[in-house]
């Protein structure tokens, strides 16, 4: 179950992030709430780092570590794109 687990955060977080990156976070809406930036870019890069504990594997830790960090690099470049970060 513990693997199971971890794949489905995994699962979840890329599908909270496509989600946000299809309204939400985009340069088409303008600045995006910080309610927005918390639920579709902040939660997604957290839900794998707290599936952690869930696995073993070190190439899983790292898949999660990578998915997290991805996230976060794209949600800030998107953000740059747009003029809201400077």
């Amino acid at each position: 179950m513990r693997p199971l687990g971890a794949a489905l955060a995994w699962i979840a977080s890329a599908a909270l992030f496509a989600v946000g990156l299809i309204a939400p976070l985009t340069p088409s809406e303008g600045c995006p709430s910080a309610v927005s930036l918390i639920v579709f870019a902040a939660v997604p890069a957290l839900i794998p780092l707290g599936a952690l504990p869930l696995v073993q594997h070190v190439l899983a830790k790292a898949a999660l570590f990578t998915q997290s960090g991805t996230i976060a690099i794209i949600a800030t470049s998107l953000l740059r794109t747009i003029h809201c970060l400077p």
